[in-house]
């Protein structure tokens, strides 16, 4: 099943599952850098997936200490790089935020001046200004 996020698959998903007892196994389509794999996973997509499951330690062989040692920003630019809105990253595992607006005005007004702010929307949205 690709994705399988969707409320509108839950019905369908949980009576293979539960009724039938047919085993499921999720896709996703890479982008970046990956674009062009698909890559399968048992317990599902995105924030369902296994690897949102795994701690710092399991995916990268390291302990987490503090922030600083990993995520060191020496150019002073900051990426944000932008999900469609209505893509299921954004509609149920992000419960801060509506919109790309309200997520990119949240940065603007949080980081101290000194640093530039690059914006990328996705490529697929058509409607990005």
């Amino acid at each position: 099943m690709h994705s399988g996020n969707h409320p509108a698959y839950q019905k369908v998903l949980y009576e293979m599952q539960n009724k039938y007892n047919i085993p499921i196994l999720f896709s996703e389509l890479g982008w970046f850098p990956q674009k062009g794999h698909i890559y399968f996973d048992s317990e599902g997509t995105n924030y369902n997936s296994s690897i949102a499951k795994k701690t710092f330690e399991e995916l990268t062989g390291h302990k987490y200490i503090d922030n600083k040692k990993y995520l060191k920003n020496n150019s002073n630019v900051i990426l944000i790089a932008l999900q469609l809105e209505n893509d299921m990253n954004m509609i149920q595992a992000s419960p801060y935020f509506n919109s790309n607006f309200e997520f990119i005005e949240t940065i603007i007004n949080s980081v101290p001046k000194k640093y530039k702010i690059l914006i990328k929307p996705h490529p697929l949205d058509h409607n990005a200004h």
